[in-house]
């Protein structure tokens, strides 16, 4: 868990990491600049790792993402949990 600017953070993070969950303040889209952030560093994430987004099912648009599958996604109430798995 880290507790500084999330942005900030990926921009020069030089670990890898099997699991990252994004869950943003909602109605910002900041989930989606969040995973544009991770796709252009694809080291963020090991082989077969994890993104996770927590996300209101208002805020839901399909990525299209290079090195990234949606692999599940799971609704609960008012929010969407989506998986999205690392293809290499």
């Amino acid at each position: 868990v880290r507790t500084t600017d999330a942005f900030a953070y990926l921009r020069k993070a030089k670990r890898s990491f099997h699991l990252i969950y994004v869950a943003p303040p909602q109605y910002e889209n900041l989930w989606v600049e969040a995973f544009h952030h991770i796709a252009e560093r694809p080291h963020l994430v090991k082989s077969r790792g994890l993104v996770v987004a927590q996300i209101d099912p208002k805020e839901y648009e399909h990525l299209s993402l290079r090195d990234f599958d949606l692999e599940q996604e799971r609704k609960y109430g008012n929010t969407v949990l989506l998986f999205y798995r690392k293809t290499s």
